[in-house]
């Protein structure tokens, strides 16, 4: 299996737009795949994780916009490549977001899509379905863009409808996730619980705690690991 940085080796970044980028996680990875990269701009609704990534990225040539990625307010063909991490499922309208991307991608230029999907996971992966979904639905409660992770075939068919000259997809996996591990799951627990305390009163409290007790069964009897992922490489 080809991993997106033996598919990005020796090609050239130049200009990166990194949307949904939050704490610029995915930027680490890109600015280790590109053979080079002149400067990146990533983008996010808030600026929620951008002072961590602003002092992990000193120095070097990445910055940090508060931007609504449905209106860039940047001019066609301005970037080099395009990028976007596990935010697929995040956005409210995700072919405004998309065709935006496309719109400031110079011809020629590299698409990069990672986007985990539901179907076809193993057990553990399952189990990350399940409190995915959960999670998505106590943040949407708090008035948060989240929503259920996408079959494996609606993120081709986004990406199909782009009108990419090629493209390339493959699965990802998380690489020894560290979520399989047991002595996580209380960590997993502890989280959830933190996370449901924000909706206490609500009217659907008592429905989502009976959801999360039978995530925790779960949990401690099968176990959680990332869900799989797909990497789709483009060039428009």
């Amino acid at each position: 299996m080809t991993t997106l940085r033996e598919r990005l080796s020796g090609m050239s970044g130049g200009r990166v737009l990194d949307v949904a980028t939050e704490g610029g996680r995915f930027i680490d990875q890109l600015k280790g795949a590109f053979g080079d990269i002149d400067e990146v701009v990533g983008i996010d609704i808030s600026d929620k994780g951008f002072d961590e990534a602003r002092k992990r990225f000193e120095g070097d040539s990445v910055r940090f916009v508060v931007m609504d990625a449905a209106d860039l307010e940047y001019p066609d063909e301005s970037f080099d490549a395009v990028t976007m991490a596990a935010g697929m499922h995040h956005l409210d309208d995700v072919p405004a977001v998309l065709s935006q991307m496309m719109r400031v991608l110079k011809p020629g230029g590299t698409f990069v899509l990672r986007e985990m999907y539901r179907d076809d996971q193993n057990e553990k992966q399952k189990t990350d379905v399940l409190q995915h979904d959960w999670y998505a639905k106590i943040d949407r409660m708090l008035g948060l863009p989240h929503h259920p992770t996408l079959t494996r075939q609606k993120i081709i068919d986004y990406v199909k409808a782009l009108g990419l000259s090629r493209y390339e997809s493959q699965k990802h996996l998380c690489e020894d996730c560290p979520r399989s591990k047991g002595e996580t799951i209380d960590k997993e627990i502890s989280e959830m619980n933190e996370h449901i305390a924000k909706v206490k009163g609500h009217p659907q409290y008592d429905q989502l705690m009976a959801e999360r007790d039978r995530i925790v069964v779960r949990l401690r009897a099968v176990g959680i690991s990332c869900q799989a992922a797909l990497d789709i490489v483009g060039v428009k």
